[in-house]
């Protein structure tokens, strides 16, 4: 499943325990967060959030394409 994901501000990444994401920041910048450990992403990024990863939450004005397989 693909999905295109617009940040304006603040947005919850939806995840599971069922499988992988992988993001792909596609315009903008901003931060990821997942589990309390934040890393800045800008355009280009790509970042793999495993399964059973918990909360992650993007911030900052962004478009990405988020997968899960």
């Amino acid at each position: 499943t693909v999905e295109k994901v617009l940040c304006d501000g603040k947005y919850a990444l939806p995840l599971g325990a069922d499988s992988f994401r992988s993001l792909v920041i596609t315009d903008g910048s901003g931060e990821l967060t997942v589990n309390g450990i934040t890393l800045k992403r800008r355009k280009g990024s790509s970042i793999f959030i495993p399964a059973q990863a918990g909360h992650a939450e993007l911030k900052g004005e962004l478009e990405a394409i988020l997968t899960r397989v």
